[in-house]
């Protein structure tokens, strides 16, 4: 289920209903503005006492600005209005970036007074100079030119970075964000400026060039919209800002458990009655599932042509395969299919995203990847029936790796959340059995699975535990039918309730 949320800071009337400019969705809350006083809904801060009113004009808010030698230049210091954030179903809900985040900032017309500067952001809490966030700005540069930037609160201080020339046909700006791939988890970031048409365009060698961040992270539970003054010279007292905002999250953020149970196909793993005649399977792991790159080749699958009813593919790397013949070391897939089809299955289609590297963080980038492998398979359906998850933990041989770990995998439970609501997740433990077997933190590693799914509710566990008969010596499965690879697959037939 994809929905469209957007956040809009913006004057609609008393229930709101109008639409931004650049369309694309229903508003969401509306800001009421009013004159001399708070717009209702929204908490109103002037740290810098330089608001000298704030009024409704059309779907924007219209703000004056006085003492024009007050340098409030980030989100902070600026005038500035805050709501909470939203999901699609109108419920109060932080927002992540595993979420995709587009956050927009428009002008009311086409340039901002001399010295201006304006700002739309998400905040972990209320804004204020340690608040941990980011945002897009917008500012006056000379002969009537916009220009765009980012500003980012680290908790400690917020920072600006600007375009280093703007444009007169820029009217708005925004923000895409992202996770990024890394071993301790970032936010990856782009800005964009906006033409009056509502369309991004590229300005050569001046936008700001595109980031990250492994401070600001999310998540977030505050939208706010400001302005204040740059620099605190050559501004005017009485200057007007006609501004709006909004805030998109494609798709919907941690939709409601009631909403998902609403969206659930009957037919849905695990299995309640009859056996289901489609089954979609997203997994995203390493070699336990999807194969490894050394070891002995499993002569039971190697070079046999995938059976009718079973679709394969395979995602390594960004090496994308529609897997016709089996390879020589193609892990628990094959098992899978086949036990699926034994058991009364008619069509089993599995993508697999690999290249995880082990690491929680990895997968973040990658499933945007395999969503796309997953309705690429074609036919009727085609949204996953079940999200299986391996990821071992071999190489968390630290205590940073393990902290990263307790960071990464709730994230990637929370963009599960986002992509695909509804859909059962399953979570594997790893092959080996203690610490004694794998290394540091393998335990640790595997309780927080077992806590999350058991203690929070959040998947379902699939111990896939192994005796040392059943690995090869290299941290990889043995091959065959009744080894180590078989095995798996009979472990996650069993959790998913399968014959």
């Amino acid at each position: 289920m994809l929905a469209l949320v957007a956040l809009a800071i913006a004057h609609a009337g008393p229930l709101g209903g109008g639409r931004s400019p650049f369309g694309g969705g229903q508003s969401g809350p509306r800001l009421i503005g009013q004159s001399l006083g708070t717009p209702t809904g929204a908490t109103q801060a002037d740290p810098s006492s330089i608001l000298q009113s704030v009024t409704a004009e059309g779907s924007h808010i219209r703000v004056v600005l006085e003492d024009a030698t007050t340098v409030s230049d980030t989100p902070d210091e600026m005038a500035i209005w805050s709501i909470p954030t939203r999901d699609a179903f109108g419920a109060v809900h932080d927002v992540s970036p595993t979420d995709g985040l587009t956050l927009r900032l428009w002008l009311g017309d086409n340039g901002l007074p001399a010295d201006t500067i304006c700002a739309v952001t998400l905040t972990d809490g209320a804004m204020s100079a340690t608040t941990e966030g980011i945002g897009v700005t917008l500012q006056a540069g000379t002969s009537g030119a916009t220009i765009t930037g980012q500003t980012i609160g680290n908790g400690t201080s917020w920072t600006n970075t600007a375009a280093t020339a703007g444009s007169t046909s820029t009217y708005g700006a925004e923000i895409h964000l992202a996770w990024i791939t890394s071993a301790t988890g970032q936010l990856g970031y782009r800005v964009h400026p906006v033409n009056a048409l509502g369309a991004t365009f590229l300005l050569a060698n001046a936008s700001p060039a595109a980031g990250s961040t492994n401070t600001v992270t999310g998540p977030w539970d505050t939208l706010s919209v400001g302005c204040g003054w740059r620099t605190g010279s050559g501004g005017t007292n009485g200057s007007v800002v006609t501004l709006g905002a909004d805030l998109v999250v494609v798709p919907a953020a941690r939709v409601a458990t009631a909403a998902r149970t609403a969206v659930q196909d009957a037919n849905r793993l695990p299995r309640t009655g009859a056996v289901p005649s489609v089954v979609n399977v997203l997994g995203l792991g390493n070699s336990h599932l999807q194969g490894a790159a050394s070891g002995p080749i499993d002569t039971d699958f190697a070079g046999v042509a995938v059976p009718a009813g079973c679709t394969y593919r395979q995602n390594n790397g960004g090496s994308v395969t529609n897997v016709t013949t089996w390879g020589d070391r193609q892990g628990s897939v094959p098992y899978l299919c086949e036990a699926l089809l034994a058991a009364g299955v008619t069509t089993v289609r599995i993508a697999v995203n690999a290249g995880s590297g082990r690491s929680a963080n990895g997968v973040l980038t990658n499933l945007g990847a395999a969503a796309a492998d997953m309705y690429a398979l074609g036919g009727p359906a085609v949204r996953p029936d079940a999200i299986l998850y391996v990821q071992s933990a071999g190489n968390l041989a630290d205590q940073a790796g393990y902290d990263a770990f307790l960071v990464d995998f709730p994230a990637v439970l929370d963009m599960l959340d986002a992509l695909y609501p509804g859909v059962p997740r399953f979570v594997a433990s790893g092959i080996a059995n203690t610490d004694a077997d794998a290394g540091p933190f393998w335990d640790e590693v595997d309780a927080e699975k077992v806590r999350q799914c058991t203690t929070l509710g959040r998947c379902t566990y699939v111990n896939i535990f192994l005796a040392a008969s059943d690995l090869d010596g290299t941290d990889h499965p043995t091959v065959g039918h009744g080894e180590g690879v078989d095995l798996i697959a009979d472990d996650i037939m069993a959790a998913w309730g399968m014959p």
